[in-house]
């Protein structure tokens, strides 16, 4: 029996309040009245976005100076040997360096729930492709009244 009204991976809702999962185990609750302000956005979903832009960033300028070192490699007459691995090095960098950016960039729907002392950042990209929506907004409307906000340009 699921004691949650509502679950999806990140967090699930109940009665008692928004509980915080990882591996479907409860590891923090927010409770109703703890809660200042809920906002439902559009914002980016992996923390420290910039961080992994850099990241991804420089892993695409190492794999062009790589691969132009590669190219120097083959129009050289004097080497005769050009092993595997620096030809694939630049292919492995490249595709970790345009997904890092792809998923920086990348913007979904989140709950912000902000309490007295932190702020949560909760995707809610599963609930819109199960299309569980209504029963969300209503649910989180009914527990926290005029403190939730909610976008409606999403």
């Amino acid at each position: 029996m699921n004691p949650y009204h509502l679950q999806v991976e990140d967090f699930a809702l109940s009665e008692k309040g928004i509980h915080l999962l990882r591996n479907n185990f409860n590891f923090k609750t927010v409770g109703y009245n703890d809660v200042k302000s809920a906002t439902v956005t559009k914002a980016t979903e992996v923390r420290n976005a910039p961080i992994i832009l850099c990241l991804g960033i420089a892993m695409l300028l190492f794999a062009f100076y790589q691969s132009r070192w590669v190219l120097y490699l083959f129009s050289d007459p004097s080497v005769h040997r050009i092993y595997i691995e620096s030809i694939i090095l630049p292919l492995i960098a490249t595709s970790l360096g345009i997904y890092c950016v792809y998923s920086s960039l990348r913007k979904g729907p989140i709950l912000k729930l902000e309490d007295e002392h932190t702020t949560h950042k909760l995707r809610l990209r599963e609930i819109y492709k199960k299309k569980m929506v209504p029963e969300f907004e209503k649910f989180l409307r009914d527990q926290l009244g005029p403190r939730l906000l909610i976008d409606p340009s999403i």
